[in-house]
């Protein structure tokens, strides 16, 4: 579901599409989510979105957890029983399969080192559910397995509605009123999540925590954890709930890395820029001046890059500070760049008073802002054009020069 959230930073609109380089238009800062707020792949994802005009680079390949086995194995499940029929010969072949795979994972869980109470007692309860749906499907065969891993587990025949509120009981406890938000809360609330995947309480669970780590400064963190339960409660009635929240966080923090950037405003060529143009691929987007030269000489250095990166894998953006725009087109001439410029001569836009500058809080020059494929801030800082193509291979594999 795409969602938009548009801040008007009290800048009047530039009627047309093309806008006199002479006689700049006020800049339009149509800030910032036309980024996609039900989530990506993975809960830890860095963005892998479609490239216009052939195939995305292959992303790298990260560490598979016991939990992440366990939440796929669950899903798996779900989807087997929504596809079984009555005459399927396999099925009992499956669902085993299935069931010792849950069960594998568990034990891994279960040996984790440092333990985590909740998390073991998570994939426990998720072992019983997974038991519990395999006998709703083969009684004969695995009724007997539910209520003997039951009374060893927890003492007490099967009993789903008790097992449920028990859980949620823990992680509000746990988790929402807790002094301070445990590291592995994304793993425990997908696992419940999928576990008991349409109570009451899930899209607030994650609603609520991920605000509580975007307020603590954890703002990746807790954006990434509202895309996971976007995905996960996606067929909530409330999910709009959480959807709010995204935004919420998106408006309250605005180009700190997890967040979307975009903006809109005449160019040094004398048209109109959207960042969100750029999507789908990644995009480096440079504060500079040519009143301070070494924010000049580093956006000729990442426009540099584009020499070892393509069209599809980078695009540099320049957003100028300057008053003038004839000595902006001078240096441009002077140096060969070719990167995109935006640029306002209006008065009371100079310098840092910039509104594209202020409203990202911009205070010193040069600045850049890294964003992937979707728009989304991976990085952010000054003079560090090791970090910008350290986090660029994420993405492609650079190239010793422009094919000829």
């Amino acid at each position: 579901m795409k969602r938009a959230i548009l801040l008007l930073a009290g800048l009047a609109c530039c009627g047309a599409v093309g806008c006199d380089t002479q006689s700049t238009a006020k800049l339009i800062l149509s800030v910032a989510i036309n980024s996609d707020v039900t989530g990506r792949s993975d809960v830890f994802p860095t963005s892998d979105g479609p490239v216009p005009g052939g195939n995305p680079p292959a992303p790298r390949a990260r560490r598979i957890s016991p939990t992440d086995e366990l939440v796929a194995a669950m899903l798996e499940l779900d989807q087997l029983r929504s596809g079984a029929s009555d005459g399927d010969i396999e099925l009992a072949t499956r669902l085993s399969g299935l069931t010792d795979r849950i069960a594998e994972s568990v034990g891994k869980i279960e040996n984790l080192t440092p333990p985590s109470k909740v998390l073991v007692e998570q994939a426990r309860e998720a072992q019983a559910v997974a038991l519990d749906k395999a006998a709703a499907l083969l009684p004969s065969e695995f009724a007997g397995r539910l209520d003997a891993y039951s009374q060893v587990t927890f003492g007490r025949a099967w009993d789903h509605e008790s097992v449920e509120k028990l859980a949620v009981n823990r992680l509000v406890s746990g988790y929402l009123v807790a002094p301070y938000v445990p590291s592995n809360v994304a793993q425990v609330l997908a696992l419940h999540a999928v576990t008991f995947p349409h109570h009451s309480m899930n899209v607030e669970l994650y609603a609520t925590i991920a605000e509580r780590l975007a307020a603590g400064g954890s703002v990746r963190e807790g954006v990434e954890l509202a895309r996971a339960g976007l995905r996960h409660c996606a067929n909530h009635t409330d999910v709009s709930l959480l959807q709010n929240r995204v935004k919420r966080i998106y408006r309250e923090h605005p180009g700190e890395v997890g967040v979307p950037m975009n903006f809109a405003g005449p160019t040094l060529r004398g048209s109109r820029f959207m960042l969100s143009s750029l999507h789908g691929r990644p995009a480096l987007v440079v504060f500079w001046s040519t009143t301070d030269p070494v924010s000049a000489t580093f956006l000729a250095d990442c426009s540099g890059l584009t020499e070892r990166f393509s069209a599809a894998e980078l695009e540099v953006v320049g957003v100028s500070l300057d008053a003038n725009l004839e000595d902006v087109e001078r240096w441009y001439f002077e140096t060969g760049l070719s990167c995109r410029q935006v640029i306002s001569a209006e008065e009371g836009h100079a310098g840092f008073e910039n509104p594209i500058a202020r409203f990202y809080g911009v205070e010193a020059l040069p600045e850049f802002f890294l964003l992937d494929r979707d728009g989304i801030v991976i990085a952010r800082g000054a003079k560090k054009l090791k970090v910008i193509e350290r986090e660029l291979r994420k993405f492609s594999t650079p190239r010793l020069a422009h094919s000829s």
